[in-house]
């Protein structure tokens, strides 16, 4: 880890005192380019900025100058994509849809508390199986299209497992019925839906996740997209410093206990408080973790995931977030025999009627796509899961 990473990491840490990160930036050798550079790379750019200009007295104008415009760029794209949710939202309260905000959005909404300070590309929605055709009529119906007859946002829903749609001047939508999105369904949606909380904005309720599930989505999403990337690993430290007392850890160990996802939430969480020393319970810590045995089959399947916790740990020139051994590693632990045979069979059907529901009409656009699906399932989703099970 080169000196401007760790300086990063430093002016993040909660632990860090106001006159140490001071002590730190007026030190002549601090390179602000450096730092600058880092925080692009690692995603960290905005939050640098709000650092910054809390001890501007000590960062040189045109450095804070030049954080502010990206922190202002992000403000300004992303207060234009909250007036649509909202007015999506309002929509959907309108039709009397379950739903609730996933991912990105709950964070600016109700943690970072500033639109400039965290960039949102898309807004995922989860929508329980019973109001997934009700919420698609409202999409159209506010003048959104479906990207599942675009050949690449096919493939793209075949691996994500969820329908994306947009419309100029809007925002992108991804709706899901399964909030964490792994190859394992949610295992008490019922619950999930149950502990959401509404938050008023601009008289209108948005329904997002309890902090217990907030800070679990956060982290299987972490886990899907690897640990390469550092702003994941501080949303999830920023929401545990933010949330406080109002984390419920008990809770929070018995909805990982239920899901059956124990050993990566452990993992994910030491990293994050050996980088951002987010107030982490010790006794939080030891309930979740694994014995030898279940150690050995994560860090066996998810190795590339783990990279920042070995440091010798090497990828062989493979990016972290395009390895999806974490979507094997769930199927395997939180899945009965009975659903490890059904479950996959069913994935990989159900989207097929996804693409036919919005195809067009005609036999030759809908044999079209019939042929690209089966080949994106054989060239993509069935090659990819076969290369993982050779690791066991």
């Amino acid at each position: 880890m080169n000196n401007e990473i760790k300086n990063l990491y430093l002016l993040h840490n909660f632990k860090a005192s106001r006159s140490e990160k001071e002590t730190l930036i007026n030190n002549e050798s601090f390179d602000w380019d450096g730092a600058i550079l880092a925080a692009k790379k690692t995603g960290l750019l905005n939050t640098l900025y709000d650092e910054a200009r809390r001890m501007k007295s000590f960062v040189p104008e045109n450095k804070l100058s030049l954080l502010k415009r990206g922190y202002l760029f992000t403000l300004s794209k992303n207060i234009k994509k909250s007036r649509e949710i909202i007015k999506l939202c309002k929509a959907m309260n309108g039709a009397d849809i379950d739903f609730v905000i996933i991912q990105g959005w709950p964070l600016i909404f109700s943690v970072y508390s500033d639109f400039g300070l965290r960039d949102c590309i898309d807004v995922d929605i989860y929508v329980p199986k019973k109001d997934t055709e009700s919420c698609i009529r409202s999409l159209v119906a506010s003048g959104y299209t479906s990207h599942a007859m675009k050949k690449a946002s096919a493939k793209d829903q075949l691996r994500r497992e969820h329908i994306n749609f947009s419309k100029p001047g809007g925002v992108l939508v991804e709706l899901t019925d399964d909030p964490f999105k792994l190859f394992a369904p949610i295992r008490n949606g019922a619950r999930f839906l149950r502990e959401s909380k509404t938050e008023e904005i601009d008289g209108v309720s948005v329904r997002i996740p309890s902090f217990e599930y907030l800070l679990l989505g956060l982290i299987v999403h972490l886990q899907r997209e690897g640990l390469s990337h550092t702003a994941k690993i501080y949303d999830i430290a920023y929401l545990i410093y933010k949330s406080g007392d109002k984390m419920d850890w008990g809770k929070f160990l018995e909805i990982v206990s239920e899901e059956r996802l124990e050993v990566p939430v452990y993992y994910s969480l030491i990293i994050a408080k050996k980088l951002f020393s987010p107030p982490v319970p010790e006794s939080a810590l030891e309930r979740l973790e694994p014995d030898e045995r279940k150690k050995r089959l994560f860090l066996r399947l998810c190795r590339n995931n783990m990279v920042l916790l070995d440091k010798e740990n090497k990828t062989k020139g493979r990016n972290p977030s395009e390895d999806r051994s974490f979507y094997l590693y769930a199927w395997l632990t939180r899945n009965s025999l009975i659903e490890k045979i059904k479950y996959p069979i069913l994935k990989l059907l159900n989207p097929f009627g996804n693409i036919l529901k919005f195809a067009p009409n005609d036999k030759k656009s809908r044999l079209s796509v019939i042929l690209h699906y089966i080949k994106v399932l054989f060239t993509d989703r069935v090659v990819r899961y076969i290369s993982l099970l050779r690791r066991l």
